[in-house]
């Protein structure tokens, strides 16, 4: 018997599965699970800037700073230098100082411009930390100085480091390329950290949030959630159809059971049971048991297979050679096992390549309505989404999460056509 060789289409989808199966076995090993348990907390990510775009959208074209945490470079008693090598077309969003301290203590900031101008941006008591953003005085000064006009609105709801980082060049106002020096005058260390346009693999949503930490953590759970959806469906809906062909009381059983699966509405009851099984989390919110959750879904998604395997065993055990096999003495058990099952098996394994699809639809609408446990793709989006006070979303908050999901799907469609080709071959 000549061995058929899998199709490109096959070959395909197989990369595919493996890369995200993989990729949700590596991905807790790239994520700091400290980052993952405070994902609803929002002072947690103000380090990061807001909305930001993926720090590659640099390579089309864009010349926007990236968040950088600066190193000392000269530290002498109370006196601590920094330097940022500024050579972007965008100035950053913010630059914050933070010291580790307990109590107020008097400090001094000055910054430095590669054209020899020094600033004051601070000169007095402070505890924690300062923005450089809300000095909104000592901006509007700097602009003027630098004959750049800037108002108020602008510095708090636009560019508010312009001042600093461009220049007035024959009355066109430029970048001001070259190293900063920031001199930090304090008894405490401090940290001086940068706040950029552009911001890790998949940017920033509206609270700061890094997207790259949600996406990967929620590979993870969401292939847990749909691989063990799709297999306890597929299970189910061919054990109920095989013992549902049976005559007496387990046949009876069994077709009762997967006539209720069948006829359940799948969505209201799952949105249904988070308010009636959920429990309220640390973060405050409400979540729901993913054992439970999975055995719900997959039970009532197995009722459509469970019918169809039905009809197949009845149609199966009509056959001339299962008559032929109970004339001999053989059991309804050994039969379903020995013969009905060989024909039942590929049908559940065509089955599962279209299920597979579908639970990821159903996983991604549940997570968003906050309906599906632990942090998938789903509860990303509506994290994204809902917690949005503007009705605009942007592209890198909504583009990668769907390819990722479609890629995933597409998948499985193609291991399903490639199913449809062979037994269709075989047939002919």
């Amino acid at each position: 018997m000549k061995i058929q060789r899998p199709s490109i289409k096959l070959t395909v989808a197989l990369i595919i599965v493996t890369a995200y199966l993989l990729g949700a076995a590596v991905a807790p090993h790239f994520v700091n699970k400290e980052d993952v348990n405070n994902w609803y907390n929002g002072n947690y990510w103000i380090k990061n800037p807001k909305l930001a775009p993926p720090e590659w959208v640099n390579l089309f074209g864009a010349n926007q700073p990236p968040s950088e945490t600066l190193r000392p470079v000269e530290e002498n008693g109370r006196k601590h230098v920094f330097e940022y090598d500024f050579h972007y077309s965008h100035s950053p969003e913010d630059i914050k100082i933070r010291f580790n301290q307990s109590r107020f203590e008097r400090v001094r900031i000055t910054i430095k411009t590669p054209d020899g101008k020094e600033y004051v941006l601070y000169n007095s008591l402070i505890m924690e930390e300062l923005s450089l953003r809300t000095k909104v005085s000592t901006l509007m000064k700097i602009g003027e100085a630098n004959g750049i006009e800037v108002t108020e609105t602008d510095i708090l709801f636009g560019d508010a480091l312009k001042p600093v980082f461009f220049k007035n060049e024959s009355g066109k106002i430029v970048p001001n390329t070259g190293k900063y020096t920031i001199t930090v005058t304090s008894r405490a260390e401090p940290t001086v950290t940068v706040v950029g346009k552009v911001h890790g693999l998949l940017g920033t949503d509206v609270k700061r949030r890094d997207l790259w930490v949600g996406f990967l953590w929620g590979l993870r759970e969401t292939m847990i959630l749909v691989i063990t959806t799709s297999l306890l469906a597929t299970f189910l809906g061919t054990l109920l159809g095989i013992s549902g062909g049976l005559s007496g009381t387990t046949g009876f059983f069994s077709d009762a059971v997967s006539k209720i699966s069948a006829i359940t509405p799948l969505v209201p009851v799952m949105i249904a049971l988070v308010p009636v099984k959920g429990e309220v989390g640390p973060d405050g919110i409400l979540d729901i048991s993913m054992t439970l959750f999975v055995a719900i879904l997959g039970f009532l998604l197995s009722g459509k297979i469970s019918r169809n395997v039905k009809v197949m065993v009845a149609t199966e055990m009509k056959k001339e050679y299962i008559e032929s096999a109970v004339s001999l003495g053989g059991s309804k058990w050994w039969i379903l096992k020995n013969h009905v099952l060989r024909a039942v098996l590929p049908y559940s394994i065509y089955q599962l390549t279209l299920l597979v699809p579908r639970v990821v639809a159903l996983v991604s609408i549940l997570g968003f309505f906050r309906a599906a446990p632990g942090f998938n793709w789903g509860t990303l989006m509506a994290s994204v989404v809902i917690e949005n006070p503007k009705a605009t979303l942007y592209w890198w908050e909504v583009i990668p999460i769907t390819l990722a999901l479609g890629f995933f799907a597409l998948a499985f469609v193609l291991i399903n056509r490639e199913i449809e080709d062979r037994f269709s071959i075989e047939n002919i």
